[in-house]
């Protein structure tokens, strides 16, 4: 089926219609263009190929290190508590952390940075109001705008200015804009 150009994770080559708020959401939020998860191949392999530059082993390994250690954290947190919403307690706050760590969100950072991505994306929540997640939504692309020009100037060794430093030296990238 991977192989099958019958089959396709682009809505637009599927003929799907995004509803209208969707669209202009995405377009709003400068998320509009082709990403990873939603072309096919060659796209799709030019793109992973880019981002495949950027997981090295060293990468792979300190970022499974952090997330056994935030484990640790949280289920330790819990015990203290002696109860768990698990969702809440460990489900969410996570891979938010370890996206966090990953990308290099500062840590006086992390919580602000939390708090819009989870607003953003809280469809679990009964009443979806769609222009207080816009809002959060443009201010967390304003948020990784300023971390994108924060790791231009000060690069560490966290993903995000492994890729950039990838974008700069690679081909792979033409039409790409990191902006």
């Amino acid at each position: 089926m991977l192989r099958d150009e019958r089959f396709t994770v682009d809505p637009r080559k599927a003929g799907l219609k995004m509803p209208i708020w969707r669209r202009w959401a995405a377009r709003a939020l400068g998320m509009d263009g082709d990403s990873l998860v939603g072309v096919d191949d060659p796209e799709h392999y030019r793109l992973r190929s880019f981002v495949h530059k950027a997981f090295t082993p060293r990468t792979v390994d300190r970022l499974a290190a952090w997330t056994e250690k935030v484990t640790h954290q949280l289920l330790d947190e819990a015990a203290r508590k002696g109860s768990v919403d698990l969702i809440a307690d460990f489900a969410l706050p996570l891979p938010l952390t370890v996206i966090a760590e990953l990308v290099g969100v500062p840590d006086k950072e992390r919580q602000e940075f939390s708090a819009l991505v989870s607003h953003l994306f809280n469809f679990a929540s009964p009443r979806i109001n769609i222009i207080s997640m816009m809002a959060s939504g443009y201010r967390l692309k304003r948020y990784l705008d300023a971390l994108i020009e924060l790791k231009r100037r000060n690069p560490d060794d966290r993903l995000l200015s492994t890729l950039l430093a990838v974008w700069a030296t690679s081909n792979l990238v033409n039409g790409l804009d990191l902006s």
